[in-house]
């Protein structure tokens, strides 16, 4: 990458940085830690460590940033504590692009698109008489450029404040993502009024405005966010204990001193042992064990939930490590279908500041999911890897073990919440949705909404019957505007190849704002997979609702949404080149590999005769799984069987695409087949 000029470096609006005008989320996702500034020095992250730890993430602006001055950082407490400083490289994170419609602006956006790396997330705000959003956070480089026009679009309106233009996007690449990931954030502000925007700012923003100016060409802007995520962060681990409630950070010849008041400590953790040499160094651990406890009156409470299959709360405590003391939490029974398991699962929520559950996330709701339909304890682990590669499965996930009152309950999958990391992992959400399937048809039920649910659900509602009455490139265009098409059909693409037989209901759809031509702000809507564990099985309902395709390529279709799509030849065709690339993409080697990591995932566990025994599904499909030896082998196989079925239908899918090409003959339309009722 190249450095900005000298010349051009010194005309690099200041990076302003300072206290937050409302304090930030902390760790844990509550307001309980500022983030403050001063001068050259800004606190841009706090995280919690256990036994009392704290890792600030410091930046140094300005020419004194070009050295290492870890020997220069100086932590004052009222009391001596065990700290050190060193220099930590952040990776490419979210940076916000605060567009001002002119001359000039078309190109410097484009230079910036393709200069960013294609980790980072990106996001374009048009600066009008408002701050608009006109694509959110995304990694896909063809959505941002479809929305430059929109961004530039002029009408005369009086612009707003500088000040208010630069802390509007501050704001949004602050919050996107938590405070868990130690990524860099940046806003690049382009157009007529960008340098004043970024000076306006100051004392009001921890988020570095950069400014493309005439001296600054959006290259050197793009270069000089990569100088500061590399050059300028330092970690400065700290063990204040629990006696210590605020600190002064500071750095020798940089001007500037920062007060830091210290989060609140896991009180689980208090007994452990605080090291700043280990914290922001090594990874931070992750409880592979969920021990829920509860009282004789819990216990009672717990029990009656179960014989009645209730989904209300109880109350019950979670420890997360045998050094660790219980923490309180509720939780209630998670799912639909599954209730009647043996093997509940389980919605959990813990008291108090987010614990780090995941790797670079603090928690404090999660999902504890049986697996009990889940053949061999595989489908889920596996297709949640591929849908993330394909951007259709932003939330983490991993084994754990789980015990309820001392009694082993074997494997589970510990899942992010759903609709609280969606809304986390975009900017300006308006809703989060779940598509349900009442047959024959589906609605919206609606997990969050910023206004009213019943508007989220209308819209959607209106949004899906206006696509009905379109045809051909019309209803392409006009499905491309308001939501990812590519993305939703990509999903289809995928349960065929899958040969998922029950996924209507398993979608989750988040809006987010997204201003169009004209200057309208409405919801956009992107897509979500969610608990696929119907994978090569029959179409539920016998396939009585499913779309009939001659061409045998799509299965188990019975989404309202897809039948607008699939019924018209150009949406058949749009949707066959991206099961064409899908199937390149996926080879039998990709897949094998993603089997190899969930098989490396899942088979420790099955080493332990007490885990074997609690996998009742397994237990009864093959009760000589209960010995470990056995319960492995039969989990290799299964696995070997997934592959072999991929690799059959991918085979098969592929001969049918051939045969279209060979043919240069629009697919025969789908159709749909529902009974009378």
């Amino acid at each position: 990458m190249r450095a900005p000029r000298p010349s051009a470096r010194r005309a690099l609006v200041a990076l302003l940085l300072a206290a937050c005008q409302t304090p930030p989320e902390g760790p844990g996702g509550g307001p309980d830690g500022g983030l403050p500034v001063s001068g050259d020095l800004a606190l841009v992250r706090v995280a919690r460590w256990p036994a009392g730890g704290v890792e600030l993430t410091l930046r140094v602006d300005g020419g004194a940033s070009r050295r290492d001055l870890s020997s220069a950082i100086q932590l004052a407490e009222s009391h001596a504590i065990d700290w050190a400083a060193r220099p930590v490289a952040l990776a490419p994170g979210y940076t916000a692009l605060l567009v001002r419609p002119g001359a000039g602006v078309e190109a410097a956006v484009a230079d910036i698109l393709a200069a960013r790396p294609p980790d980072e997330q990106l996001a374009i705000f048009r600066w009008g008489a408002a701050v608009d959003q006109v694509v959110g956070f995304t990694r896909d480089r063809d959505r941002l450029a479809r929305g430059v026009d929109i961004a530039l679009e002029t009408d005369g309106e009086v612009a707003a404040a500088p000040g208010d233009a630069g802390l509007a996007a501050a704001a949004e690449a602050q919050q996107i993502g938590g405070t868990g990931p130690r990524v860099m954030r940046a806003v690049i502000a382009i157009g007529d009024g960008a340098a004043d925007a970024a000076a306006a700012v100051a004392g009001h923003t921890t988020v570095p405005v950069i400014a493309v100016t005439g001296e600054v060409s959006a290259a050197d802007a793009a270069a000089e966010v990569d100088r500061l995520a590399l050059d300028a962060h330092y970690t400065v681990a700290a063990c204040p204990g629990t006696d210590a409630s605020e600190a002064t950070l500071s750095v020798a010849g940089v001007t500037g001193e920062l007060a830091v008041s210290w989060p609140d400590p896991w009180p689980e953790s208090l007994a452990g042992s605080c090291d700043p040499a280990v914290i922001g160094v090594d990874e931070q651990a992750v409880p592979s064990r969920f021990d829920l406890l509860f009282t004789g009156d819990q216990r009672a409470v717990y029990d009656q939930r179960v014989a009645s299959l209730s989904k209300e709360e109880f109350e019950l405590a979670v420890k997360l490590a045998d050094d660790q003391q219980p923490i309180a939490a509720s939780a209630h029974l998670h799912g639909k279908g599954t209730l009647g398991c043996d093997r509940k699962s389980y919605t959990l929520t813990l008291d108090g500041p987010g614990r780090h559950l995941f790797p670079d996330a603090y928690d404090d709701e999660v999902f504890l999911i049986a697996m009990c339909a889940d053949d061999r304890y595989l489908q889920l682990h596996t297709s949640y890897q591929l849908l993330a590669e394909l951007g259709l499965f932003p939330l983490r996930f991993r084994y754990v073990e789980l015990t309820l009152d001392g009694e082993e309950r074997g494997v589970y999958l510990l899942i992010e919440k759903s609709d609280d990391t969606l809304e986390r992992e975009s900017s300006r959400v308006s809703s989060v949705m779940r598509r349900r399937f009442d047959a024959p048809g589906d609605h919206m039920e609606v997990e969050k909404s910023r206004g009213d649910p019943a508007d989220a659900g209308s819209d959607w509602k209106r949004f899906q019957d206006h696509l009905a009455t379109l045809s051909g490139d019309e209803l392409l265009a006009a499905a491309g505007d308001r939501m990812d098409l590519d993305q939703v059909l990509t999903w289809v693409a995928m349960w065929s190849a899958l040969e998922n037989g029950d996924y209507v209901d398993e979608i989750l759809l988040t809006g987010t704002d997204a201003r169009a031509a004209g200057g309208e702000v409405r919801a956009y809507w992107t897509f979500a997979g969610w608990d696929n564990d119907d994978l090569y099985e029959g179409c539920h309902y016998s396939g009585r609702f499913a779309m009939v395709d001659p061409n045998e390529m799509l299965y188990c279709v019975e989404g309202t949404l897809e039948k607008i799509l699939l019924s018209d030849p150009a949406g058949y065709d749009r949707f066959a080149g991206l099961l064409g690339d899908l199937l390149e993409r996926v080879t039998p080697d990709h897949m094998q590999e993603a089997l190899d990591r969930t098989g490396a995932a899942l088979l420790p566990w099955f080493e332990r005769p007490e885990i074997c025994a609690a996998m009742t599904e397994l237990v009864r499909e093959n009760p000589g799984a209960i010995d470990p030896t056995e319960a492995q082998r039969d989990i290799r196989e299964h696995l070997d069987v997934f592959r072999d079925e991929y690799e059959s239908r991918r085979t098969f899918l592929q001969q049918r695409l051939d045969g279209l090409r060979q043919r240069r003959l629009a697919p025969a339309t789908p159709r749909s087949d529902w009974p009378d009722h």
